[in-house]
């Protein structure tokens, strides 16, 4: 398969994107694709991609991994746009969180 562009917005969630990234990373059919990394918050973009560089080099899948903050770079040209982005973004995730909790419930949401 020639390689492709996946674009993925918001890719700040290190826990649902290195999962993402593994499983992109034992295909073999997406080698030679690149994946644009997209996110609003700059530090977790820069966790997410420092830790998907590594893995792809330590298992040495033939994909590249771009990262940016704007998210018209990342779709322009994609052949597939995932969007994980919280609508509503992580604080107001945590503040469920803690109101879930404030009445007893513990297991997340």
């Amino acid at each position: 398969m020639t390689g492709v562009k996946i674009a993925v917005i918001g890719a700040g969630s290190i826990a649902w994107s290195s999962t993402l990234i593994r499983d992109l990373c034992v295909t073999p059919g997406l080698y030679g694709s690149t994946v644009y990394l997209m996110d609003i918050n700059e530090e977790r973009l820069k966790l997410v991609h420092s830790l998907a560089t590594r893995y792809a080099r330590e298992v040495k899948a033939d994909i590249r991994f771009e990262k940016t903050m704007d998210r018209r770079e990342a779709i322009r040209d994609a052949d597939f746009v995932i969007n994980s982005a919280m609508a509503m973004g992580h604080s107001y995730y945590e503040e469920m969180r803690r109101v879930s909790e404030e009445h007893g419930y513990y297991r997340g949401i």
